[in-house]
């Protein structure tokens, strides 16, 4: 049995099914009020002084005997009648409001680290190495349309207790795309499993301002060998290179109330435009052959996401980018599913290639009969070809945002946090309280992203990780009139906390997810926004999207990936980490005087190390006593 099947496919005469446990899980919970106020105060009271604190405290005392009440029944009445409360708010305000280009801000991206597969970057690798990389893409597709995938869980070391995750963003990881509305966009999704019924099979490849599409089944069913998807791509590359083609995906970049009356506007021309619409919207995903050559993971992951717009059809829920030199990314609409879901499909499709990098003759097999791609063509008229030009024109300005780099530390691992039986992530995350502590002078608001896929469609919770606890630390960690024992003492009570409140987070317990429903109910309500949203301890303490570190866990292999900040003085921070190394993606804006990447990552391996150490002399020198 290969690795990919222990971790991911059930066996053959299993009878459990990938979704079957996501309508028997636990309804989403709902916290008390007074908890939720506890833990917002607790978060305020690390980043304010004494008096803006107390301000902030009085606010919240009114808010809880007062209108915080009367929305809480509400909220309250809600959760009582609806499996997921949050469910509909969460994506509707979040994600559908929002009016900004998908691209870079919205959309997640993961370069992935083939170098570990042997395979080399240089010209001539792109259609190569895409043709691997699709089928094994395409065959999770069919594991999750015959439910063969395994389900997630979670199994506790100390009680051998499992907890199942729900698998419903999987769904959304095939033939599902962000369709733009004037108002408010909608999510469509096309997958089905085979008991559900037919669904989309097709997939789009986008090359040099072309549309194809490409059918990766033959007519019985079989999948495509790798050297079948390297013909047609082959041919692909060969029918665009002629000339530049109707760049129509450019538009997907605009605004999201331009791109919906700008598409409405294409239908509208055509019978066939409407045919092709829905051909590239319900495609299982879209592979795009882009012809920059990145030269390092941190290339590819800010090209993926801010590169050639031309080449991306930004609403679709996968897109997977393939360099001119082979190097390739996942690009991915958060809206439809969380940074999870693209890390495993990742790992799967790794782990995959891993498995195969020595039989590749086994699929080196064309068939006849092959169907050809088919170009993708519509109907346009000046209106549409103008705005297309148009948009181009501005997508300079939009990929030019972020810096984005891709960093990895060699020798530190896990296994150098957990010799101090300390939890790794919460390790990590006081490491970059103090590198912001030591570069900035002051706390960081800090967003940890906390899993609630225990619960009926839950997604996350917030997990605000600047505590006193933190800060404390963080304020002792640097004085030299402190002890080392005292330091340990402070850096081990913050880690402590952090892990309680994960656990709390985890729980739907946080305080930002029912501080968000309880604002919808006031404004579903007609009522005016309460005090405790317009206090500028909220927004300082990260509330309303204002997190100065926005961080996320995303798993202990070597696969990552990252979003931009959530502030312009804002750094992005997603880090994953091995036995033996630690990886992280770091994002910030550009036209920030404050923030630089660079220089957070050196603070970052600074903390670490300075950590490692501090725990280690105290180690020793207990040690040094026993002996003596």
């Amino acid at each position: 049995m290969s690795m990919v099947d222990v971790f991911y496919i059930l066996p053959p005469d299993s009878k459990e099914r990938t979704f079957e446990y996501d309508k028997t899980l636990p309804s989403l919970p709902l916290p008390t009020l007074s908890h939720t106020l506890l833990r917002y105060l607790d978060s305020v009271k690390a980043i304010s002084s004494k008096e803006d604190y107390e301000k902030t405290v009085r606010i919240v005392e009114e808010f809880e005997n007062g209108i915080g009440k009367e929305l809480h029944a509400k909220l309250q009445s809600k959760a009582a009648n609806e499996r997921n409360w949050l469910e509909e708010w969460w994506e509707n305000y979040v994600y559908l409001s929002n009016r900004q280009p998908l691209l870079p801000d919205w959309s997640m991206s993961g370069s992935s680290p083939t170098l570990e597969l042997g395979w080399t970057f240089a010209p001539g690798k792109q259609v190569l190495y895409a043709a691997r990389y699709c089928y094994h893409l395409i065959s999770l597709f069919v594991l999750l349309r015959t439910e063969r995938y395994r389900p997630a869980m979670s199994v506790s070391r100390r009680t051998g207790v499992k907890k199942r995750f729900n698998m419903n963003q999987y769904r959304r990881l095939f033939s599902t795309c962000q369709v733009p509305g004037q108002f408010m966009d909608e999510m469509h999704t096309h997958f089905k499993t085979e008991s559900e019924g037919p669904c989309p099979t097709h997939v789009v490849v986008m090359y040099n301002g072309h549309l194809y599409r490409l059918e990766p089944f033959h007519p019985d069913g079989s999948q495509l060998t790798t050297a079948e998807w390297e013909k047609l791509l082959t041919e692909i590359v060969r029918q665009g290179a002629t000339d530049r083609g109707q760049d129509v995906a450019a538009l997907t970049s605009d605004d999201r109330t331009s791109w919906a009356e700008t598409r409405e506007h294409i239908i509208g021309l055509s019978k066939q435009n409407a045919e092709h619409m829905y051909a590239v919207e319900s495609s299982l995903f879209t592979l795009c052959l882009d012809e920059d050559c990145p030269e390092s993971q941190s290339e590819v992951n800010r090209l993926s996401l801010a590169g050639d717009l031309r080449c991306r059809w930004a609403d679709k829920a996968l897109n997977i980018v393939f360099f001119g030199n082979g190097s390739s990314a996942g690009l991915c609409n958060h809206a439809a599913y969380d940074g999870i879901v693209s890390v495993t499909t990742m790992h799967f499709i790794h782990m995959s290639l891993q498995e195969n990098r020595d039989n590749w003759q086994a699929s080196f097999s064309v068939r006849p009969g092959l169907i050809q791609p088919t170009e993708i063509l519509f109907d346009l008229d000046d209106k549409a070809n103008t705005k297309i030009q148009k948009v181009i024109g501005a997508i300079g300005d939009q990929t030019k945002h972020y810096l984005m780099i891709r960093e990895e530390l060699s020798g530190f691992g896990k296994d150098n946090i957990q010799k101090h039986n300390l939890h790794p992530d919460a390790f990590i995350q006081m490491a970059l309280q103090l590198a912001y502590w030591r570069m900035h002078g002051k706390p960081a608001p800090c967003y940890e992203t906390a899993t609630t896929r225990m619960f009926y469609n839950g997604r996350t919770e917030t997990m605000r990780s600047c505590t006193p606890e933190a800060v404390k630390w963080c304020q002792n960690m640097d004085n030299s009139s402190v002890s080392s024992a005292e330091k340990v003492k402070l850096l081990k009570a913050a880690i402590t906390r952090h892990v309680e409140l994960m656990k709390e987070a985890q729980g739907n317990a946080g305080c930002d997810r029912h501080l968000f429903g309880l604002y919808c109910v006031a404004m579903e309500s007609g009522l005016p926004v309460p005090a405790i949203f317009e206090d500028p301890n909220f927004l300082k303490s990260g509330g309303n999207g204002n997190f100065i570190l926005s961080t996320s866990l995303v798993g202990y292999t070597e696969l990552g990936g990252g979003v931009g900040p959530m502030c312009k003085e804002g750094y992005g921070c997603f880090y994953n980490i091995t036995g033996d190394r630690f990886f992280i993606t770091l994002s910030v804006h550009r036209d920030s005087y404050e923030t630089s990447a660079p220089k957070f990552f050196t603070q970052l391996v600074d903390a670490l190390f300075d950590m490692d150490y501090l725990l280690l002399s105290i180690t020793d020198g207990k040690l040094a006593q026993a002996k003596l």
